[in-house]
């Protein structure tokens, strides 16, 4: 989905570099203005997407089969959060992407 619109700045790209602009100057101009629509709708893709994940598995999974985020889920509760147990379990989540990511 970037790739579509880093191909918008090839021909401003040269144009600004005969203009006499430094790489800062091309990538504050010229890179990021037209990166920021690619940037946002692929963000937001992302976000809808990985919601619609999360919801999916929260209603279409038992106990037993649970993935990650509807374990972490299940801590939520009428009586209140048990932020201990939550906390335990998205540390846990997290782990190995810290350790081996």
């Amino acid at each position: 989905m970037c790739e579509r619109h880093k191909n918008k700045v090839i021909p401003t790209l040269e144009a600004d570099r005969l203009d006499g602009a430094n790489t800062q100057q091309e990538l504050i101009h010229v890179w990021l203005p037209l990166a920021l629509p690619g940037i946002a709708s692929t963000a937001l893709l992302s976000i809808i997407l990985s919601w619609n994940e999360a919801c999916c598995s929260l209603n279409l999974t038992t106990a037993n089969a649970a993935p990650l985020t509807a374990f972490i889920a299940s801590f939520f509760c009428p009586q209140g959060l048990f932020w201990a147990k939550l906390s335990a379990a998205s540390t846990r989540a997290i782990a190995p992407i810290l350790i081996f990511g």
